[in-house]
């Protein structure tokens, strides 16, 4: 080492020892010479970025909790769901043997009739373990619903807020999560299973779907929720029927109730 780059070493270790005690000669120039307000604006700029990633992350995370928006899943799934509901909105008629079983015990039976293109018929019975055994029939025509208990001779009418119509089946369109199942025999056909989900408001429904792999149409579906296990069984599709509205002599004091 010559004398010179000895002085110019001893002359650095005196600069880094003066930075050592003096810390701000250790930032960039840039910094040392900043004015205030241009430190604040700064700040205040990386405060507004730290907000907006945290205002991001959180709606990131609700979009994540969020059910998908359908119809989505497997799309063969969807396509067997769109094929079928597309099939039963070609029917003049069918029937339909639902049964919904409560996990207290509970059990209720309906026989209903559809025919097209806004004519409704249901026979009800009801058990209940607390209330025992009931009845009913109900009949739709567009607008008009009618209701009477078992035994009894009149009819009660009331208004619809909307139109009745059949056919009107769309519950594929609702789908989430749907996948392909196995292949089944139900009621004697070769039918494709198929599950998805659907969200009435806040609450999901799980649904198993068999449609007839020939017809596409729906043989049956079995929808599940809490307390609530409902198995739909269709028939006599396109079959002749007849629902014949009371007539006025039928139809007793009619109720203030408006039903949906």
């Amino acid at each position: 080492m010559t004398e010179d780059e000895g002085r110019t070493t001893n002359d650095e270790g005196q600069r880094t020892k003066d930075q050592g005690e003096n810390p701000k000669s250790q930032l960039p120039p840039s910094a040392n010479n900043q004015p205030p307000a241009a430190n604040r604006q700064s700040l205040l700029l990386r405060l507004l970025a730290l907000v907006a990633f945290g205002i991001g992350a959180v709606f990131l995370v609700v979009a994540l909790r969020r059910p998908p928006t359908p119809p989505s899943g497997d799309p063969q799934a969807l396509t067997w769901l769109s094929e079928s509901d597309a099939a039963m909105n070609k029917l003049n008629s069918v029937q339909l043997l639902r049964t919904t079983r409560g996990d207290s015990g509970g059990v209720l039976t309906e026989t209903m009739t559809f025919a097209a293109p806004d004519l409704f018929y249901s026979e009800v019975s009801s058990y209940s373990p607390t209330l025992g055994a009931n009845g009913s029939e109900s009949l739709t025509s567009g607008a008009r619903q009618y209701y009477r208990r078992a035994g009894e001779s009149l009819w009660q009418a009331v208004k619809r807020t909307e139109p009745f119509r059949f056919p009107d089946f769309y519950m594929g369109g609702r789908a989430i999560y749907a996948k392909l199942g196995g292949a089944e025999e139900v009621q004697g056909k070769q039918a494709q299973r198929v599950t998805y989900t659907a969200y009435e408001g806040p609450r999901s429904f799980a649904f198993t779907r068999w449609i007839d792999v020939e017809t596409k149409l729906i043989l049956q579906e079995y929808m599940d929720a809490p307390g609530h296990h409902m198995l739909s069984v269709y028939q006599d599709y396109n079959e002749p029927v007849t629902i014949t509205p009371p007539s006025p002599s039928e139809i007793g004091p009619t109720p203030t109730v408006v039903t949906q």
